[in-house]
């Protein structure tokens, strides 16, 4: 009973030693598998990810047709400004905005209120 005893003991460890050596084999494998998984899901979803690229890009994409935007708002009012400047004043420029400030104007003319943004065009 001694030396049956003995033999599964040895057979059960040798068991063992195979199972824990196949699973030290795949150890590397299992590893590098979780490297990729971790690297690919900050690859796409992290702070410079893929996804975080494109919605700068979009804010990019916004803020320049912003800047465009304003910098015809600014090329109107400089436009506005130089018809004002005394030394080249153009006196239709000046009547229409005395005419504005003032809220005056003459029986028989017919006045059409805009928007203020329509004014400087």
């Amino acid at each position: 009973m001694t030396v049956s005893l003995e033999l599964w003991f040895v057979g059960a460890m040798r068991g063992l030693h195979e199972r824990f050596r196949s699973t030290f084999r795949s150890l590397p494998c299992l590893l590098g598998m979780f490297a990729v998984v971790y690297f690919g899901y900050h690859a796409i979803q992290g702070e410079n990810g893929i996804l975080a690229i494109m919605s700068l890009e979009q804010q990019i994409e916004r803020a320049e047709a912003e800047r465009v935007r304003l910098t015809a708002v600014e090329q109107r009012l400089l436009n506005h400004v130089t018809l004002l400047n005394p030394p080249s004043i153009d006196r239709d420029m000046l009547d229409e905005q005395a005419r504005r400030t003032l809220n005056l104007a003459h029986p028989h003319e017919l006045v059409i209120m805009r928007s203020d943004d329509a004014a400087f065009d």
